[in-house]
């Protein structure tokens, strides 16, 4: 039996990465050609991927299928729509399919582009912060199922990330991890695993240096937020006990016998004197407003 010949409807956020133009140059350069692109920028991140749902769910009655394709990320392989056409031909009951790509920062397949049918709903007034692409609403999903095989080497993921997302790729997921609503030790773990990875093998890149800014901002946030509920005690018990450990094992590769209550005391101290700083900007940014 002859393939139909769907129509996807391919979306993509922006937000400054670096492989923007060659994720734009791939999709383009796609042998299958029924398909419509649009992308999204200058939004926040909760905004950007509601917009892209609500554009999604409108759209319904004129596309097959809709794809996200991140900014940072570049199919490589031009027959991938085709590949992508015939698969679900085959797999009618898949109402979510869930693509990995190869990434950059880990040296391996994560899970990556995600690819629904145009009866998927979304439900875009929930109010989740961190985990915004995974608002679908589950009695519109038949089947969801990871293709580990098809697409083996299709897409990459952070080819060539700048400062702004490496930082990003550390603060998002650590924040994560401290989210009072939710305990997720299997993610948390997996996640400091992967910052373990960037520190062992891709540290001579001063581009991946940001990331460990980004881990330490966001532990100092959570701080900030000051939650009090026993779920994010739990939490960020565990998170801290991971990431003192991490900046142990950072730390001990100059100072072996250091202590874990001497580096918990060290990023103590760095978070006082950071705060007393930006305090002290501030007042003599209101002196001199009030000098004027």
């Amino acid at each position: 039996m002859k393939d139909n010949n769907l129509k996807f409807l391919i979306g993509t956020l922006y937000s400054v990465e670096n492989e923007f133009d060659e994720c734009i140059i791939s999709i383009k350069n796609q042998n299958y050609k029924n398909f419509e692109h649009v992308v999204f920028s200058g939004m926040e991140n909760r905004e950007a991927h509601n917009t892209l749902y609500n554009h999604f769910m409108q759209n319904s009655q004129y596309f097959d299928v809709f794809v996200k394709v991140d900014a940072d990320m570049i199919i490589e392989d031009v027959y991938f729509l085709d590949k992508l056409n015939s698969y679900l031909n085959k797999n009618l009951e898949i109402s979510r399919l869930i693509i990995p790509v190869f990434d950059y920062y880990t040296d391996s397949d994560i899970a990556g582009v995600n690819v629904y049918r145009n009866d998927v709903k979304w439900d875009t007034n929930i109010n989740e912060r961190y985990f915004v692409d995974r608002i679908e609403i589950s009695a519109t999903i038949k089947k969801i199922k990871t293709e580990l095989f098809t697409f083996k080497n299709s897409i990459t993921h952070c080819k060539n990330p700048n400062i702004h997302q490496t930082y990003m790729f550390g603060y998002h997921r650590t924040l994560k991890a401290f989210q009072p609503e939710i305990f997720l030790p299997k993610l948390e773990s997996s996640n400091w695993k992967r910052f373990h990875y960037i520190y062992k093998h891709k540290l001579n890149i001063p581009a991946y240096h940001q990331v460990f800014y980004g881990i330490y901002d966001a532990i100092t946030f959570s701080e900030s937020t000051k939650f009090n509920s026993y779920k994010y005690q739990l939490n960020k018990t565990s998170v801290e006990r991971h990431f003192f450990s991490f900046l142990r094992l950072l730390f001990s590769s100059f100072h072996p016998n250091l202590s874990y209550v001497t580096v918990y005391i060290l990023v103590r101290l760095k978070f006082i004197m950071d705060f007393l700083i930006k305090k002290l900007q501030f007042l003599t940014f209101q002196n001199e407003a009030g000098g004027d």
